[in-house]
Protein backbone atom coordinates (compact mmCIF):
# COMPACT_ATOMS: atom_id res chain seq x y z
CA UNK A 1 0.00 0.00 0.00
CA UNK A 2 1.35 3.38 -1.06
CA UNK A 3 0.33 6.98 -0.41
CA UNK A 4 -0.83 8.92 -3.48
CA UNK A 5 -2.47 12.33 -2.93
CA UNK A 6 -4.90 11.66 -0.06
CA UNK A 7 -5.49 8.03 -1.11
CA UNK A 8 -3.87 4.66 -0.51
CA UNK A 9 -2.81 2.82 -3.67
CA UNK A 10 -3.21 -0.92 -3.13
CA UNK A 11 -1.08 -2.43 -5.89
CA UNK A 12 -0.06 -5.81 -7.28
CA UNK A 13 3.29 -4.30 -8.35
CA UNK A 14 5.87 -2.41 -6.32
CA UNK A 15 6.35 1.37 -6.63
CA UNK A 16 9.69 2.46 -5.15
CA UNK A 17 8.81 6.03 -6.24
CA UNK A 18 6.01 6.21 -3.63
CA UNK A 19 5.86 6.47 0.14
CA UNK A 20 4.23 3.82 2.29
CA UNK A 21 0.54 4.56 2.88
CA UNK A 22 -0.38 6.32 6.11
CA UNK A 23 -4.00 7.05 5.23
CA UNK A 24 -6.22 4.28 3.89
CA UNK A 25 -9.63 5.88 4.39
CA UNK A 26 -9.87 6.12 0.59
CA UNK A 27 -8.08 3.59 -1.58
CA UNK A 28 -7.50 2.75 -5.23
CA UNK A 29 -6.94 -0.86 -6.25
CA UNK A 30 -4.39 -1.55 -9.00
CA UNK A 31 -4.87 -5.16 -10.15
CA UNK A 32 -2.79 -7.09 -12.67
CA UNK A 33 -4.74 -9.41 -14.96
CA UNK A 34 -3.38 -12.83 -16.00
CA UNK A 35 -4.31 -12.40 -19.67
CA UNK A 36 -5.69 -9.93 -22.20
CA UNK A 37 -9.05 -11.64 -22.77
CA UNK A 38 -11.02 -8.70 -21.42
CA UNK A 39 -9.56 -6.42 -24.10
CA UNK A 40 -10.16 -8.54 -27.17
CA UNK A 41 -12.36 -7.15 -29.96
CA UNK A 42 -12.83 -3.79 -28.22
CA UNK A 43 -14.36 -1.14 -30.54
CA UNK A 44 -11.78 1.56 -29.87
CA UNK A 45 -13.54 4.90 -30.25
CA UNK A 46 -10.78 7.48 -30.40
CA UNK A 47 -7.02 7.92 -30.42
CA UNK A 48 -5.07 9.97 -27.92
CA UNK A 49 -2.14 11.86 -29.45
CA UNK A 50 1.10 13.16 -28.02
CA UNK A 51 2.08 16.78 -28.65
CA UNK A 52 4.01 15.67 -31.77
CA UNK A 53 0.74 14.17 -33.11
CA UNK A 54 1.97 10.60 -32.60
CA UNK A 55 -0.79 8.22 -31.47
CA UNK A 56 -0.09 7.43 -27.83
CA UNK A 57 -3.15 5.34 -26.93
CA UNK A 58 -6.68 4.36 -27.92
CA UNK A 59 -9.74 4.73 -25.74
CA UNK A 60 -13.24 3.27 -25.44
CA UNK A 61 -16.10 3.57 -22.97
CA UNK A 62 -17.84 0.28 -22.30
CA UNK A 63 -20.14 -0.87 -19.48
CA UNK A 64 -19.48 2.31 -17.44
CA UNK A 65 -15.72 1.83 -17.66
CA UNK A 66 -13.00 3.48 -19.67
CA UNK A 67 -10.74 1.06 -21.52
CA UNK A 68 -7.35 2.35 -22.59
CA UNK A 69 -4.79 0.64 -24.80
CA UNK A 70 -1.35 2.22 -24.61
CA UNK A 71 0.07 0.71 -27.76
CA UNK A 72 2.86 -1.79 -27.25
CA UNK A 73 2.83 -1.38 -23.45
CA UNK A 74 -0.41 -2.28 -21.66
CA UNK A 75 -4.22 -2.31 -21.61
CA UNK A 76 -6.15 -0.70 -18.74
CA UNK A 77 -9.72 -0.89 -17.46
CA UNK A 78 -10.94 2.03 -15.30
CA UNK A 79 -13.71 1.15 -12.85
CA UNK A 80 -14.65 4.41 -11.15
CA UNK A 81 -17.55 3.00 -9.12
CA UNK A 82 -15.22 0.57 -7.34
CA UNK A 83 -12.06 2.73 -7.52
CA UNK A 84 -10.19 -0.02 -9.36
CA UNK A 85 -7.75 -0.11 -12.27
CA UNK A 86 -7.13 -3.49 -13.87
CA UNK A 87 -4.29 -3.90 -16.37
CA UNK A 88 -2.55 -6.39 -18.59
CA UNK A 89 0.96 -5.54 -19.73
CA UNK A 90 2.43 -6.59 -23.06
CA UNK A 91 5.25 -9.13 -23.18
CA UNK A 92 8.82 -7.89 -22.71
CA UNK A 93 7.80 -4.42 -21.41
CA UNK A 94 10.27 -3.23 -18.74
CA UNK A 95 8.58 -2.85 -15.37
CA UNK A 96 10.08 0.66 -15.03
CA UNK A 97 8.26 1.71 -18.20
CA UNK A 98 4.98 0.33 -16.89
CA UNK A 99 5.34 2.02 -13.49
CA UNK A 100 6.13 5.40 -15.00
CA UNK A 101 3.21 5.11 -17.42
CA UNK A 102 0.84 4.31 -14.56
CA UNK A 103 2.11 7.11 -12.31
CA UNK A 104 2.42 9.85 -14.89
CA UNK A 105 -0.44 9.16 -17.31
CA UNK A 106 -2.92 6.49 -16.22
CA UNK A 107 -3.47 7.53 -12.60
CA UNK A 108 -3.79 11.27 -13.42
CA UNK A 109 -6.46 10.40 -16.00
CA UNK A 110 -8.19 8.16 -13.45
CA UNK A 111 -8.12 10.89 -10.79
CA UNK A 112 -9.51 13.41 -13.26
CA UNK A 113 -12.45 11.21 -14.16
CA UNK A 114 -13.01 9.90 -10.64
CA UNK A 115 -12.53 12.58 -8.04
CA UNK A 116 -10.42 15.67 -8.80
CA UNK A 117 -9.53 17.98 -11.64
CA UNK A 118 -6.05 17.00 -12.86
CA UNK A 119 -3.77 19.30 -14.85
CA UNK A 120 -0.35 19.05 -16.48
CA UNK A 121 1.41 21.27 -13.94
CA UNK A 122 4.27 21.30 -11.46
CA UNK A 123 3.81 22.99 -8.08
CA UNK A 124 5.62 24.06 -4.92
CA UNK A 125 4.50 25.49 -1.60
CA UNK A 126 5.10 29.20 -1.08
CA UNK A 127 4.42 30.26 2.51
CA UNK A 128 0.90 28.99 3.30
CA UNK A 129 -0.28 28.32 -0.26
CA UNK A 130 0.69 26.61 -3.51
CA UNK A 131 1.94 28.09 -6.77
CA UNK A 132 1.87 26.05 -9.97
CA UNK A 133 3.46 26.00 -13.43
CA UNK A 134 1.15 24.88 -16.22
CA UNK A 135 2.28 23.93 -19.70
CA UNK A 136 3.58 21.50 -22.29
CA UNK A 137 6.40 19.04 -21.79
CA UNK A 138 9.70 20.84 -22.24
CA UNK A 139 8.34 24.26 -21.26
CA UNK A 140 10.36 24.37 -18.03
CA UNK A 141 7.78 23.40 -15.38
CA UNK A 142 9.94 20.82 -13.63
CA UNK A 143 13.08 22.94 -13.89
CA UNK A 144 11.44 25.87 -12.14
CA UNK A 145 9.98 23.61 -9.46
CA UNK A 146 13.38 21.99 -8.85
CA UNK A 147 15.17 25.34 -8.58
CA UNK A 148 12.52 26.73 -6.23
CA UNK A 149 12.88 23.63 -4.06
CA UNK A 150 16.62 24.35 -3.89
CA UNK A 151 15.73 27.78 -2.53
CA UNK A 152 13.85 26.19 0.35
CA UNK A 153 10.29 25.87 -0.95
CA UNK A 154 8.45 22.61 -0.33
CA UNK A 155 7.79 20.29 -3.24
CA UNK A 156 4.18 19.40 -4.18
CA UNK A 157 4.09 17.78 -7.62
CA UNK A 158 6.03 17.48 -10.85
CA UNK A 159 3.44 17.08 -13.61
CA UNK A 160 0.06 16.22 -12.09
CA UNK A 161 -1.72 18.98 -10.22
CA UNK A 162 -4.84 17.71 -8.45
CA UNK A 163 -7.37 20.45 -7.66
CA UNK A 164 -10.57 20.33 -5.68
CA UNK A 165 -13.14 23.10 -5.86
CA UNK A 166 -14.19 24.80 -2.61
CA UNK A 167 -16.44 27.71 -1.76
CA UNK A 168 -13.38 29.99 -1.56
CA UNK A 169 -11.40 28.82 -4.58
CA UNK A 170 -9.34 25.67 -4.93
CA UNK A 171 -7.14 23.45 -2.84
CA UNK A 172 -4.46 21.23 -4.33
CA UNK A 173 -3.28 17.82 -3.17
CA UNK A 174 0.41 16.89 -3.39
CA UNK A 175 0.69 13.97 -5.80
CA UNK A 176 3.87 12.05 -5.05
CA UNK A 177 7.48 13.07 -4.22
CA UNK A 178 9.25 12.67 -7.58
CA UNK A 179 10.41 15.01 -10.29
CA UNK A 180 11.62 14.33 -13.83
CA UNK A 181 14.28 16.52 -15.43
CA UNK A 182 15.73 16.75 -18.93
CA UNK A 183 19.50 16.28 -19.06
CA UNK A 184 20.29 19.99 -19.44
CA UNK A 185 18.13 20.88 -16.43
CA UNK A 186 19.59 18.01 -14.42
CA UNK A 187 23.08 19.43 -14.99
CA UNK A 188 21.98 22.80 -13.57
CA UNK A 189 20.25 21.50 -10.45
CA UNK A 190 22.08 20.68 -7.24
CA UNK A 191 21.28 16.99 -7.32
CA UNK A 192 22.82 16.39 -3.90
CA UNK A 193 19.37 17.35 -2.60
CA UNK A 194 17.72 14.46 -4.46
CA UNK A 195 17.92 10.69 -4.75
CA UNK A 196 18.30 9.25 -8.25
CA UNK A 197 15.68 6.68 -9.16
CA UNK A 198 15.35 4.62 -12.33
CA UNK A 199 16.22 6.79 -15.36
CA UNK A 200 13.63 7.38 -18.07
CA UNK A 201 14.32 7.27 -21.79
CA UNK A 202 14.97 11.00 -22.07
CA UNK A 203 14.70 12.27 -18.51
CA UNK A 204 16.11 11.51 -15.08
CA UNK A 205 13.72 10.75 -12.23
CA UNK A 206 14.64 12.18 -8.84
CA UNK A 207 13.16 11.96 -5.36
CA UNK A 208 13.83 15.29 -3.61
CA UNK A 209 15.27 15.03 -0.11
CA UNK A 210 13.07 17.86 1.07
CA UNK A 211 10.03 18.20 3.23
CA UNK A 212 7.03 16.83 1.36
CA UNK A 213 3.57 16.97 2.85
CA UNK A 214 0.41 15.29 1.67
CA UNK A 215 -1.69 17.97 3.35
CA UNK A 216 -3.94 19.95 0.96
CA UNK A 217 -3.11 23.61 0.35
CA UNK A 218 -5.01 26.52 -1.17
CA UNK A 219 -3.66 27.48 -4.58
CA UNK A 220 -3.31 31.20 -5.27
CA UNK A 221 -1.15 31.60 -8.39
CA UNK A 222 -0.72 29.63 -11.62
CA UNK A 223 1.96 30.51 -14.17
CA UNK A 224 1.24 29.34 -17.73
CA UNK A 225 4.48 28.49 -19.51
CA UNK A 226 5.23 29.56 -23.08
CA UNK A 227 7.32 26.93 -24.86
CA UNK A 228 8.33 28.63 -28.10
CA UNK A 229 10.27 31.72 -27.02
CA UNK A 230 12.94 33.41 -29.21
CA UNK A 231 16.45 32.93 -27.82
CA UNK A 232 16.98 36.70 -27.85
CA UNK A 233 13.79 37.49 -25.91
CA UNK A 234 13.74 38.86 -22.38
CA UNK A 235 11.77 37.12 -19.61
CA UNK A 236 8.16 38.31 -19.63
CA UNK A 237 5.43 37.78 -17.04
CA UNK A 238 1.89 39.14 -17.55
CA UNK A 239 -1.49 38.68 -15.92
CA UNK A 240 -3.86 36.67 -18.10
CA UNK A 241 -7.36 37.85 -18.87
CA UNK A 242 -10.15 35.55 -17.57
CA UNK A 243 -10.80 34.29 -21.13
CA UNK A 244 -7.13 33.39 -21.73
CA UNK A 245 -6.91 31.85 -18.28
CA UNK A 246 -9.95 29.73 -19.08
CA UNK A 247 -8.43 28.54 -22.38
CA UNK A 248 -5.15 27.59 -20.68
CA UNK A 249 -6.88 25.54 -18.01
CA UNK A 250 -9.00 23.62 -20.49
CA UNK A 251 -5.99 22.96 -22.73
CA UNK A 252 -3.84 21.39 -20.00
CA UNK A 253 -6.33 19.18 -18.20
CA UNK A 254 -6.12 15.36 -18.20
CA UNK A 255 -9.46 15.08 -20.00
CA UNK A 256 -8.96 12.50 -22.77
CA UNK A 257 -12.55 11.51 -23.57
CA UNK A 258 -14.24 14.48 -25.20
CA UNK A 259 -17.33 12.41 -25.92
CA UNK A 260 -18.15 12.34 -22.20
CA UNK A 261 -20.46 15.35 -22.12
CA UNK A 262 -20.85 15.35 -18.34
CA UNK A 263 -17.08 15.50 -17.80
CA UNK A 264 -16.60 18.08 -20.52
CA UNK A 265 -19.27 20.29 -18.94
CA UNK A 266 -17.67 19.81 -15.53
CA UNK A 267 -14.26 20.78 -16.92
CA UNK A 268 -15.71 23.91 -18.49
CA UNK A 269 -17.35 24.83 -15.19
CA UNK A 270 -14.13 24.19 -13.23
CA UNK A 271 -11.99 26.18 -15.68
CA UNK A 272 -14.41 29.12 -15.59
CA UNK A 273 -14.47 29.08 -11.78
CA UNK A 274 -10.66 28.86 -11.58
CA UNK A 275 -10.24 31.71 -14.08
CA UNK A 276 -12.32 33.90 -11.76
CA UNK A 277 -10.82 32.72 -8.44
CA UNK A 278 -7.13 32.02 -9.11
CA UNK A 279 -4.58 34.48 -10.51
CA UNK A 280 -3.11 33.16 -13.76
CA UNK A 281 -0.06 34.68 -15.46
CA UNK A 282 1.71 33.98 -18.74
CA UNK A 283 5.41 33.29 -18.23
CA UNK A 284 7.78 33.40 -21.20
CA UNK A 285 11.57 33.14 -21.12
CA UNK A 286 14.26 31.63 -23.37
CA UNK A 287 15.93 28.50 -22.03
CA UNK A 288 19.11 30.25 -20.87
CA UNK A 289 20.02 29.07 -17.41
CA UNK A 290 21.84 32.32 -16.67
CA UNK A 291 18.40 33.99 -16.72
CA UNK A 292 16.86 31.63 -14.16
CA UNK A 293 17.69 33.74 -11.11
CA UNK A 294 15.88 36.69 -12.69
CA UNK A 295 12.90 34.51 -13.63
CA UNK A 296 12.68 33.01 -10.14
CA UNK A 297 12.88 36.44 -8.50
CA UNK A 298 9.95 37.59 -10.63
CA UNK A 299 7.95 34.47 -9.77
CA UNK A 300 8.51 34.95 -6.04
CA UNK A 301 7.49 38.59 -6.34
CA UNK A 302 4.19 37.69 -7.99
CA UNK A 303 3.67 34.73 -5.66
CA UNK A 304 3.06 37.01 -2.66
Amino acid sequence: MYQLADCALVSDIEFPELDVAFNNETSIRLKQLPDSSGFLDIPWERDIHRTNNEVFASLAYLASKHLIRVHGIADFSMDYANAEIAFHMSDHVPIDTLRHLILDQILPFFFHQWRYSAFHASAVQFKDHAIAFLGDSGSGKSTLAAMLVQKGLRFITDDCLLLEKTANGFICYPYYPNMRLWEDSYQQVDTRSAEMLAPLAQKKRLKPKVSFSYDPLPIKKIFVMSKEVPVTASPKLEKLSPSNAFMSLTRYSFLWDYSDRDKVNRDVEIAAYAADNVDLYSLAFPRHFELMDTVISEILHYAE
